[in-house]
Order: structure tokens, then C-alpha cells, then sequence
């Protein structure tokens, strides 16, 4: 039951960070975030065949006779003209090659995307809530100092934009784990499971024990961010008074 209601919390705080998130893009960033989705799913076929090719180029390095072991593979075999095992293993290495280029480009593509797509948020984000203030009316300026609204528009725009990018790698490597996995569980059942469930609970455990101290020293940034902003404003206001 206690597991059940830890499990429901975790459902709920990441609905609502989800839908905060969701309600600052624009529909054109919804689109671009759909867009990126895929081809961060593309980047985890792509890192799951270039394990999955490491398997079979190994057996061939090790079998001299695969007909005998993998039966399965003599059509392949009489198709390509039956190759000798020297010829097998340098036409796989030279495939292997191939596919870790093709992989290692679209992997560089998709981190460019990846870093696109958040600093035009940022920039977007920015020039939306600038606007925004300066379309309020002259008590709202009055209630407020002008540090705060300096830090939103700068250093919490910047850190939200921090978040979508950790948040974009976090994705991207959870794909390529969930691929990987899937692969070994194929190969290795028994001992996938045990390695997953190790780490698992450690990290599970790390979690736990930074979830509380991570969430403080966010609120104390917040706090001591409009702070410095304001020192740095009135320092600055303060030196042009004085010389004057």
C-alpha cells in the first residue's frame, strides 16, 4: 500500500511538471518537441543495432564453422557465394564501420536539434514574458522591484531551459536504455534482470536521498538569485547618483 501511494505521489508531481511545461510552449514548439520525440526514438534503434552488431561480429571471430552452430544462416551463406571466414570477417567489420558512422552522424545531428530546440525557447520564453511586463499597468512596477523581474526574464528563463535540456538527454538516454535492455533480454534474460534490479534499487535510493535536498536548494537559488540581481541594480543605480 505504501508503495502504491509513493508511486501515485511520483504520478502526480510528474503530470504536474508536465502540464506546466506544456502550458509555456507554443504549438509550434509542441510540433518541434513531437518532431525531436522521433528522432531521439531513431537515435535508439540506431544505439541498439550498434550493439546488436558487436554479437554476431564476435561469433564470426570465434566459429570457424557457423553453418554446423547456426544452421539458420547456410541460405545467407550460399547467397553470398559461401565466403571464407576471412572474407566474412572483414565484410562484417567494414559493415560494422559503416553503421557506427551512419549512427555517430545522426547522433551528431540530433544533439544540434537537441540544442536548437532549447535556445529558441529561451529566447522565445524571454521575449514573451519581457513583453508581458511591459504591458502591465504602472502599479504593477510600483508592487514590484524591477531585480525580480530582471531575474525572471534572465536567470529563471535560463533555468527552466536547463530543464528542458537535462530533460531532453534524460529521454534520450532512457530510449537507449530501454532498447539495450530489450536486446540483452533476448540474449541474456537471467542476467539482465539481475543487473537491472541492482542498479535499479541504487538509483532508486539515490533519488531518494538528494529528491529533498535537490528540491531546498532550488527555492534557496530562486531566492538568492533576486537578491544578487537587486545588490547589482541598486549598486549600479547607487554609483550613478553618487558620481553625479
Amino acid at each position: 500500500m505504501l508503495l502504491y501511494n509513493i508511486n501515485k505521489l511520483y504520478y502526480y508531481i510528474l503530470k504536474s511538471i508536465y502540464t506546466k511545461t506544456y502550458n509555456l510552449l507554443t504549438p509550434t514548439e509542441r510540433r518541434g518537441a513531437l518532431v525531436l520525440l522521433s528522432l531521439m526514438i531513431v537515435g535508439m534503434l540506431l544505439e541498439t543495432l550498434g550493439v546488436g552488431l558487436i554479437i554476431p561480429v564476435i561469433t564470426i571471430m570465434m566459429q570457424s564453422d557457423l553453418v554446423t552452430s547456426y544452421p539458420s544462416i547456410e541460405p545467407i551463406l550460399n547467397f553470398l557465394g559461401n565466403p571464407s571466414q576471412t572474407v566474412l570477417i572483414i565484410v562484417v567489420m567494414l559493415s560494422l564501420v559503416v553503421a557506427y558512422i551512419i549512427k555517430n552522424l545522426f547522433l551528431a545531428l540530433l544533439v544540434w536539434k537537441q540544442t536548437h530546440f532549447a535556445l529558441d525557447i529561451r529566447v522565445n520564453l524571454s521575449d514573451r514574458l519581457f513583453t508581458s511586463y511591459l504591458r502591465q499597468p504602472y502599479t504593477f512596477h510600483l508592487q514590484r522591484n524591477s531585480a525580480e523581474l530582471v531575474r525572471n526574464v534572465h536567470g529563471e528563463v535560463a533555468a527552466f531551459t536547463g530543464v528542458i535540456s537535462s530533460a531532453q538527454i534524460f529521454i534520450s538516454e532512457l530510449l537507449v536504455i530501454i532498447g539495450i535492455t530489450t536486446l540483452l533480454l533476448i540474449v541474456e534474460p537471467f542476467g539482465t534482470l539481475m543487473v537491472a534490479i541492482v542498479l535499479g534499487g541504487f538509483g532508486w535510493m539515490f533519488y531518494r536521498i538528494t529528491r529533498k535536498r535537490v528540491s531546498n536548494w532550488g527555492i534557496e537559488r530562486q531566492f538568492h538569485d533576486g537578491l544578487r540581481f537587486q545588490h547589482l541594480q541598486q549598486g549600479l543605480d547607487g554609483a550613478k547618483d553618487v558620481k553625479l
